[in-house]
């Protein structure tokens, strides 16, 4: 039967693994990851279950001496069968019946046929019948097939022989009925098991009540039908079972012989239906049926250790329910006996050790003796020892025993153990073929030990291995609430492992689904409805987290509370539904300040820790949640004491986590945060001294989370600035580490992965700003630029990396250099999938992805090793950036709190500074907040010129009016000229310039060679679903006809998507007159509006091809080279994804153009694009081109709003 888990470890969980019991659900906690305060706390409790199989119906028949040839341990024979179709109160209904059998009541066959000696067809009958039973006491004594099947063949001739009135039918159903038996445990071919119901349902018919034969037939139906229900899982056939049973006790008075075992199968079946449909009154009638079976056995009887063993089972059931002790002593006591009646060398012994190692791991869950473990492992390897390869039942006991090892791991921390474990489950799913019933069970205990595995040694093959396995099992259709149940919330705490490992959100709804439809399967009183609840209330609460819907932190602390309620004092769960709620009340706390809130949080947080005492395995979670806690409220109320015992308790979790422990991460993090904030207080430099420690100390924790990891970096950059500390510049470097590392492109969608990305964004910028700003402090400008270039655009610089070719890399080594190029384009395909796409096949993707992106690492590493490839697609060195000033001066503006400045870098030199005192980031965000307020409306609508100029001139006074006079003092550069021979780009906080692919292709450029120029595509959209008309389009589109003569316009119906993707491909330049649009939260489904209004031309789109013949693009398009509020790498719009397939100058708006502009820019634009003729064109005269074109919107007396809008990127 079934064992429920309740698990631990997912990466921001606080729970650790607990031992299995049988049925039982349990609740723990661990403390991977335990945020600052700075941060909202994710903890994460994780119920799960593992499934210890009984194989109840073999166990009961294997142990019934009712019908001793059913012996467990004796292989399939002519009289010894492991899994008849026929149950103990019928055995003898379905055996031959011999001549001295009174078949009907009224004489033998022989008599009968002697009386009948005239009728031909009687002696054909005969004849048949005589010539079945010689074949089937062949078989039975050489067990030859052919002798079965000519059998049952006779058998069948001699049934079609026989009128429905004869008086032998009975006899001949019977017969034909036993063969058929023998042939369905053969073959297994339900064939043979529904043509056997038919003819006993048929016998049933000609024995009507009173009858002496139909006791026999009703209890033959009866286990016929629960054969069929372990082959089908139809409920309906076991209701059918448990009908005819019940018809066959109705038969049996008491002081009849088949009394004991009809009431024994009965309850069997009952406890069948009860594991289906949790119906209590189920249970209890077949507890019932199960001590009046006992007490027709008493000590002496053959089967009454079989009566023993099965009440003892449904006793464990009902405590896993009810948590009644008393049922669980009983049943462990009823085991017990019955071990004592199955000495050394009984054949029934090995089921009596599995049965009893279960019930004793059940009793450990609940009072947590070690000696209970011990014993029960001890009980399983014996019998494990007495089921060796080739046993029927020796998958049971090495799952049973994978659970108890794996529960030894989870209190010892011997890794042998888990080991073992693992190697148990991985023999049982090799014993389990797809299409056998317990596939499922033996699936689940090896995904979630694999789970297991994962949170110690952090491998994510385990992760996806655990999360696939899982995904199999709950595909196999299980019915039955508590094995489902386990799957789906094993299932969901992998995935939301993985999630809070990867970031990728489509692992948490999926894990949300799971949760939400195991609920339903615990009916509120539901003993493991609670777990569940809780479980589903933190994945909602991690999903707060990441979008900050607050209805998903309601409905979280709704689940909390519910699970709560059914938890009173001592209740197993009760600590860690405290925890959990206690985090969520803090999480509101922050969100509406409510003290009420906070104080409930502090008292579920205490009384968490009170049920908690030193020596329980949990304690270390609950003083870490508890002392946030109260240094949360020494930060509301300055009250010291809060924080003394915050620290105490900080201390103490950490003395529990040894090294090596996965939480230690978390709680070096929480100590060190706590005793920085007692130095500021009492200037006691020790306190600062060791908190630096524990964050150095957790960032190395490399089996720990990167998100907790970044934490700790970041916390040691903020206390190494603020004292001026010597690891500054490690702390740095480690937190820009492991900000790329975060970057796991394996893990999920681009769109989830930037949605990853922008929930870390406002740190990963803030450190990148200030480490550029420290190295220029430090006069290291080299250093500076190359921090910047590392800090932005990590999405595109990841994607960039897979397109990366580096010819002299063929030269070194060829396999390598194929292995590198097969890799990057699987991944990119890989990656840039839709989330759609990537979510059709839940799991693979993911996991395929992370297992190439891991071995396409180890390639990047194994090229590093080649001689003058070591920093291969590592930190680009500032003698490669410096590049990229080829044509003229680069300008980076870095804005930080702790100082702006520009950089000049030259293609020639040192790089010059220039301080930028004024430009704060204050100062810059109100510049950037007037900015978007003048220009949000309708470009016909652009606000008044008076607030725009404003805004321009201060960004002239406190930005460029220094670096220009740095450029005319410095390199002689005139003031009209030094911006037109600079690259440049504007973001809200003035970042390095979006380079145009690599200073490489700058360097290696060639215009293109043809005496009529490049050809050219226009896609022109005047109308667009759902937009409205751009009148201008036209005359724009008649304009660029004129001047350049190989032009393809695509417009109107032939205006598709597909056909634009299939132009880029062979078109050198493009020019867009249509609307654009900046998708607000996901920025690769910005788009072109092309096509139709379901499936327009994308960002994404773009990216995702690779375009060799690209020079120029020309967005006349609105919002074409916007940003987002939120980027967290550099700006990702319609203009950069051209640049990164392919398009080396491209041409934009930052906002809503006017439709009227279009028309003046392409005739300025191209007129000077074309000034020397077609064969003279050159993209690199783009920036120029724009100048010209805005000098001609000026002349035209334009609103200021509508020429600053134009902006350029590129070469």
């Amino acid at each position: 039967m079934n064992k429920i888990q309740m698990s631990s470890k997912g990466e921001t969980s606080d729970l650790t693994n607990a031992t299995d019991a049988l049925s039982k659900p349990r609740c723990d906690e661990h403390d991977d990851l335990k945020n600052d305060l700075s941060a909202p706390v994710n903890t994460t409790v994780i119920w799960a279950k593992s499934i210890n199989p009984h194989l109840e119906f073999v166990n009961d028949q294997c142990r019934d001496k009712d019908n001793p040839a059913l012996v467990e341990g004796k292989p399939p024979g002519p009289s010894d069968e492991v899994s008849p179709v026929i149950g103990t109160g019928a055995t003898a209904a379905v055996q031959r019946m011999g001549p001295e059998e009174d078949k009907c009541g009224k004489g033998s066959s022989d008599e009968i046929i002697s009386n009948s000696a005239g009728d031909t067809t009687v002696l054909g009958l005969e004849e048949a019948l005589d010539e079945g039973n010689d074949a089937l006491d062949r078989f039975e004594a050489f067990q030859r097939h052919d002798d079965l099947d000519l059998c049952i063949e006779r058998f069948e001739k001699a049934l079609a022989l026989c009128p429905i009135d004869h008086l032998l039918r009975v006899e001949t159903l019977f017969d034909l009925c036993a063969a058929l038996q023998f042939r369905f445990q053969r073959d297994n071919d339900t064939a043979d098991l529904e043509n056997i119901i038919r003819h006993l349902q048929e016998t049933l018919a000609l024995v009507p009540i009173g009858h002496p034969l139909r006791q026999s037939s009703l209890a033959a139906l009866g286990a016929a039908f629960d054969t069929m229900f372990k082959q089908k899982r139809d409920l309906a056939d076991l209701e059918e079972t448990i009908r005819y049973q019940k018809d066959t006790l109705s038969l049996c008075p008491i002081g009849h012989s088949n009394r004991s075992g009809t009431l024994d199968d009965l309850g069997t079946a009952l406890l069948t239906r009860f594991d289906q449909t949790d119906n209590m009154a189920d249970l209890k009638e077949g507890i019932n049926c199960f001590r009046d079976a006992l007490s027709l056995r008493p000590i002496g009887h053959a089967a009454r250790e079989s009566t023993l063993d099965n009440l003892g089972k449904a006793l464990s059931r009902r405590f896993e329910y009810t948590g009644s002790e008393a049922d669980l002593e009983e049943s462990i006591c009823h085991h017990q006996v019955v071990l004592s009646l199955c000495p050394i060398g009984h054949p029934g012994r090995s089921v009596t050790l599995n049965n009893l190692g279960s019930r004793l791991m059940t009793q450990f869950d609940k009072i947590g003796n070690m000696a209970d473990l011990r014993e029960s492992i001890h009980h399983l390897q014996e019998a494990l020892s007495l089921r060796p390869m080739g046993h029927p039942l020796r998958w049971t006991t090495l799952s049973n025993l994978g659970n108890g090892l794996r529960t030894q791991f989870d209190q010892m921390g011997e890794m042998v153990d888990l080991e073992e474990s693992i190697l148990h489950y991985q023999e049982a799913v090799v014993l389990h073929p797809t299409d056998h019933p317990g596939r499922s069970l033996v699936l689940n205990n090896l995904g979630f030990g694999l789970k297991t595995r994962f949170n110690q040694a952090g491998n994510m093959a385990d992760l996806n291995e655990s999360i696939l396995y899982l995904q199999e099992a709950l595909s196999l259709g299980v019915i039955g609430h508590s094995i489902r149940s386990a799957i789906l919330n094993n299932l969901g705490i992998a995935l939301s492992t993985r999630f809070e490992r990867m970031g990728n959100m489509a692992d948490l709804e999926e894990s949300i689904h799971h949760y939400q439809e195991a609920l339903p399967l615990y009916p509120i009183g539901h003993p493991d409805r609670s777990p569940t609840l809780n479980n589903l209330g933190i994945a909602l609460g991690k999903r707060f987290d990441r979008m900050g819907n607050m209805v998903d932190l309601e409905e979280s602390i709704h689940y909390h509370r519910e699970a709560l309620s059914n938890c009173p004092t001592r209740h197993p769960h009760r600590s860690t539904t405290l925890t959990t709620l206690g985090n969520r009340m803090r999480g509101r706390f922050d969100q509406t300040g409510s003290i009420a809130d906070f104080e409930e949080s502090i008292h579920c947080h205490q009384e968490a820790l009170t049920l908690r005492p030193i020596g329980h395995p949990d304690r270390s979670v609950a003083l870490n949640h508890l002392g946030m806690a109260l240094s949360k409220r020494f930060s509301q109320t300055g009250n010291v004491a809060d924080l003394e015992e915050s620290i105490r308790y900080h201390q103490e979790d950490l003395f529990l986590c040894p090294i090596g422990h996965p939480g230690r991460s978390a709680t070096l993090h929480s100590l060190g945060s706590r005793l920085s904030i007692r130095y500021d207080l009492t200037g006691n430099m020790v306190d600062l001294e060791e908190s630096i420690r524990y964050h150095m100390d957790s960032v190395n924790r490399q089996l720990s989370p990167l998100s907790s990891r970044l934490t700790s970096a970041h916390n040691w950059i903020v206390l190494a600035r603020k004292h001026s500390l010597d690891s500054l510049e490690d702390a740095y470097a480690a937190y820009m580490d492991l900000l790329h590392r975060s970057l796991f492109l394996g893990a999920s969608s681009i769109h989830d992965t930037h949605s990853h990305m922008t929930h870390i964004n406002k740190t990963a910028t803030a450190v990148t700003e200030d480490a550029t700003s420290h190295a220029l402090e430090k006069h290291q400008l080299s250093t500076a630029v190359e921090i910047a270039e590392r800090g932005r655009a990590l999405l595109f610089t990841k994607l960039g990396n897979y397109r990366t070719t580096f010819k002299d890399l063929e030269f070194f080594d060829k396999g390598l250099a194929d292995r590198f190029r097969t890799l990057s384009t699987e991944l990119e395909d890989s990656f840039t999938l839709s989330s759609g796409d990537a979510r059709n096949k839940p799991g693979d993707q993911v996991a395929r992805r992370q297992k190439m992106a891991a071995e396409w690492d180890h390639v990047v590493e194994e090229i590093r090793q080649l001689k003058s490839l070591e920093n291969f697609l590592g930190v680009t060195p500032f003698a490669t950036l410096q590049n990229a000033a080829v044509d003229g001066p680069v300008i980076l503006v870095n804005i930080s709190r702790y100082g702006s400045f520009a950089v000049i870098i030259k293609a020639l030199g040192d790089p010059l500074s220039v301080p930028l005192p004024e430009a704060t980031p204050s100062a810059i965000a109100t510049l950037a907040v007037g900015v978007i307020n003048c220009t949000s409306n309708h470009p016909e609508e652009l606000k008044s010129n008076k607030s725009l100029i404003e805004i321009m001139q201060d960004l002239w006074v406190i930005i460029v009016a220094p670096i220009v006079l740095q450029l005319e003092t410095t390199l002689g550069l005139q003031s009209s000229l030094a911006f037109g021979g600079c690259r440049r780009r504007w973001l809200g906080g003035f970042r390095f310039t979006q380079q145009d692919r690599t200073s490489q292709s700058r360097a290696g450029y060639r215009p293109t060679e043809n005496m009529s120029g490049p050809r050219m595509l226009v896609v022109a959209q005047a109308e667009a679903e759902g937009q409205a008309a751009l009148p201008c389009v036209e005359a724009e589109v008649a304009l660029i006809r004129r001047l350049q003569a190989r032009v393809t316009v695509v417009e109107g119906e032939d205006c598709t998507r597909e056909y634009v993707l299939a132009g880029l491909k062979d078109t050198a330049w493009i020019h867009f007159s249509c609307h654009g649009h900046q998708h607000p939260t996901e920025p690769f489904k910005s788009h072109f509006s092309v096509g139709t209004f379901d499936a327009p031309l994308t960002v994404l789109d773009i990216i995702r091809n690779g375009l060799p013949r690209a020079e120029l693009a020309v967005l006349s398009a609105c919002h074409s080279a916007a940003g987002e509020k939120t980027a967290p790498d550099g700006t990702i719009n319609l203009a950069a994804g051209m640049l990164f397939a392919g398009f080396r100058s491209v041409v934009g708006t930052m906002w809503a153009m006017d439709d009227r502009d279009g028309p003046i820019m392409a005739q300025e634009f191209y007129k000077y694009i074309f000034r020397n003729g077609p064969e003279a064109v050159d993209c690199r005269d783009a920036a120029k081109a724009l100048v010209m074109a805005v000098r001609g919107l000026r002349r035209r007396e334009v609103p200021l709003g509508r020429w600053i809008n134009f902006v350029h990127y590129g070469i």
